[in-house]
């Protein structure tokens, strides 16, 4: 499958079906807007505060890293020679020296914020048809509550402090669960049998 983002072209294999998963907040975010990456953490907590699960997804223009690539080491910068002589063997293939841009926002926030790192450990690439449609990487962060069968009809867009956080995610969850009941209602109306009423015959 092809996604295009700007000019940039991603080829993934995109399995973000949403059907079945539990409550979720999908929170899209990039290296490239730093925000984004600090406040991971506090999007987390208040998501997870409201009774959702926390998905992570970056900016689908870094592409489809392989899985495990932010936690991908390069062994020519860590192996310590035993001798300085030049070794005989045959030099064997090692990983690229320089790490992705993904793997070193997540290295630095290892360093300085490791409860955002933590947020982020299993971020992949954005691939929803539905997400992208919804204008996704309009600005980073931009989160989606899921509510385990749609998704509630306004993103929450921008870096916020956590009480803006609960507040939008409760906003978006009471608006999803009203429009779902009112749904389902409209749905028994109109599949409901007509009603019948049967006069009594007087002796």
């Amino acid at each position: 499958m092809t996604l295009t983002s700007g000019s940039n072209s991603v080829k993934t294999d995109c399995k973000q079906d949403f059907e079945g998963r539990a409550p979720t907040l999908v929170y899209v975010w990039s290296p490239r807007m730093v925000l984004s990456a600090l406040h991971a953490d506090v999007a987390q907590q208040q998501a997870l505060a409201a009774g959702l699960a926390f998905m992570p997804l970056h900016d689908t223009r870094l592409g489809a890293e392989p899985a495990g690539q932010v936690d991908r080491v390069n062994p020519a910068l860590t192996k310590q020679s035993a001798s300085s002589e030049p070794s005989t063997e045959p030099a064997q293939p090692t990983e690229p020296a320089q790490p992705t841009e993904l793997a070193q926002t997540i290295q630095r926030l290892r360093q300085t914020q490791p409860s955002a790192a933590a947020a982020l450990q299993h971020t992949i690439a954005l691939c929803s048809a539905q997400l992208l449609q919804n204008h996704a990487q309009r600005h980073f962060p931009t989160a989606f509550v899921w509510n385990g069968r749609a998704f509630a009809q306004y993103p929450i867009v921008g870096a916020m402090p956590a009480a803006y956080w609960a507040h939008s995610i409760a906003q978006r969850l009471q608006a999803s669960t009203a429009a779902a009941t009112a749904s389902a209602a409209a749905h028994q109306l109109h599949t409901a049998p007509a009603a019948t009423t049967k006069q009594g015959v007087q002796p």
